[in-house]
């Protein structure tokens, strides 16, 4: 009882020096990086999100574009609308998300909060996150109560998360079906979780394969995409090999592509053009490949524990994208964070979020 007491104590002091080390850097290079005062670019699409909601005063009535298949603007615009874009106020509200979603994994499965805070910070996403308005911080709200509502079979929690994924991105609201669909007594495939697995990534090929009319601008988009990355000979590859159904065979290598293919970049980093992408995903994908190692090294990953259940079906869905985007994997950093804070995987337990 005293360790769980010093451990949330720690994480309490933590917190509060994060959160004052981000409003300090909000307050001297944040604002002007966001409002292009200097070249700092620490964010993704923060900056997108201002423009979109200091453009019209009535966007959600006037701009039917905000939700599509190529983007999804409405939990950023929303929230900035809200806060009438007070960037202060944006980042308290992402450190409060951040800190109750901590909170919760950590009740919900009797984890130690300081050690899963730990290796979240660890990755740079994570405080590119909590400075300004961006879909990371609501993603990882998503996670914590994905977890939740199959841990409490509890279907308001379902619904909960399905209502965050309208607000970032449609292919959040897929994975919540199909892992809310896995763990119903329905399902005949519950205790095969190779099968579901196969058979999801075999549908997954099929619908790309059947879609390309309906995927086409994010198809479009792509080869500007594909310019910027260093390894978009290999990606264009997998991409046309995808699109004649055999996503099934090019999902292992863009995964790992997506994950941890950045991380190569590493001792380039200080000859960086965009810092988000130069520096921050180049970081954010070594922490993802360091803790893949740890997870090997100490751990005994296998597909009967939930968390690497639900990062292998995130994976298989977000992979699909034929845009070189490494930030949406940053929920698969999560639910690693989530399995390696647990204690080794006991066989004789059907479930690792307990």
């Amino acid at each position: 009882m005293i360790k769980k007491i010093k451990n949330w104590q720690a994480s309490c002091v933590l917190l509060i020096f994060v959160f004052f080390f981000c409003v300090t850097f909000l307050h001297y290079i944040g604002i002007d990086a966001l409002e292009e005062r200097n070249d700092i670019q620490f964010f993704a699409d923060s900056w997108t999100y201002h423009k979109l909601a200091s453009s019209s005063n009535d966007w959600l009535a006037q701009d039917v574009s905000v939700i599509s298949v190529g983007g999804n603007f409405l939990g950023p615009l929303l929230i900035l609308n809200l806060l009438n874009q007070n960037y202060y106020l944006v980042l308290i509200f992402n450190f409060i998300v951040f800190s109750w979603g901590v909170i919760k994994i950590s009740q919900e499965l009797k984890l130690d909060s300081l050690k899963l805070l730990l290796i979240i910070l660890i990755n740079p996403t994570t405080i590119s996150s909590l400075i300004s308005i961006n879909k990371e911080i609501i993603s990882f709200l998503f996670v914590a109560y994905t977890v939740s509502f199959y841990h409490r079979r509890s279907f308001l929690g379902f619904m909960f998360s399905l209502f965050l994924a309208i607000l970032t991105r449609w292919q959040l609201a897929i994975f919540a079906i199909l892992v809310f669909c896995f763990h119903s007594p329905l399902n005949p495939l519950k205790n095969k979780r190779r099968t579901f697995i196969f058979l999801t990534l075999l549908a997954i090929s099929l619908a790309y394969y059947m879609a390309n009319e309906i995927l086409a601008p994010v198809i479009e988009s792509f080869e500007f995409s594909a310019d910027q990355h260093d390894g978009s000979g290999i990606w264009n590859k997998l991409i046309e090999l995808q699109g004649t159904g055999l996503y099934i065979l090019a999902f292992p290598l863009k995964a790992a592509q997506l994950l941890f293919g950045l991380s190569f970049n590493i001792f380039g980093i200080y000859d960086h053009q965009v810092f988000y992408n130069d520096v921050v995903q180049t970081l954010a994908s070594a922490a993802s490949l360091g803790l893949l190692l740890l997870i090997f090294l100490k751990k005994n990953p296998t597909l009967e524990s939930n968390a690497t259940l639900a990062s292998i079906i995130y994976l298989a869905i977000f992979s699909l994208s034929p845009i070189f985007t490494p930030r949406y994997l940053y929920p698969v950093y999560i639910y690693w964070a989530i399995f390696y804070c647990q204690k080794q995987y006991n066989k004789n337990t059907k479930k690792s979020y307990n």
